[in-house]
């Protein structure tokens, strides 16, 4: 892969983090101001896991690509890592230290839609530069 590709990349997942970020603390400020702090750190920590997973699948896409010739494996692998550590975060959040599941949930969702919202559109522009 050349340098100018995986500067472009490293930008786009950039955004991504950015935007993830942005709607995460958006979602708790509006839990805080209608529910309370205990909602708000319960979005946070949904947010946090949907975050968790986007940091994980660069880092996994990024080991794969130095992997030649086991790209494919590395990426099968990282999505088992990926699972299993989104899975053993909400089991802690909302099993042991019991956040609100609802407010964890929609942080969550809402963070992992951002993240395809800004992929789709992220690769919709690389196609009208090509």
């Amino acid at each position: 892969m050349n340098e100018t590709k995986a500067n472009g990349i490293g930008e786009s997942a950039n955004k991504v983090k950015i935007i993830q970020v942005a709607i995460i603390v958006i979602v708790a400020v509006v839990f805080f101001f209608l529910l309370g702090q205990w909602y708000s750190l319960s979005a946070l920590f949904g947010g946090g896991v949907a975050l968790t997973y986007t940091l994980l699948l660069g880092w996994n896409v990024s080991f794969a690509a130095s992997k030649e010739g086991y790209e494919q494996q590395a990426l099968y692998l990282g999505a088992v890592v990926r699972f299993i550590i989104v899975t053993l975060l909400l089991i802690v959040g909302l099993g042991l230290i019991k956040f609100n599941a609802m407010a964890a949930v929609i942080s969550f969702c809402l963070a992992q839609i951002a993240y395809v919202i800004s992929l789709g559109i992220s690769v919709l522009n690389k196609k009208k530069e090509e």
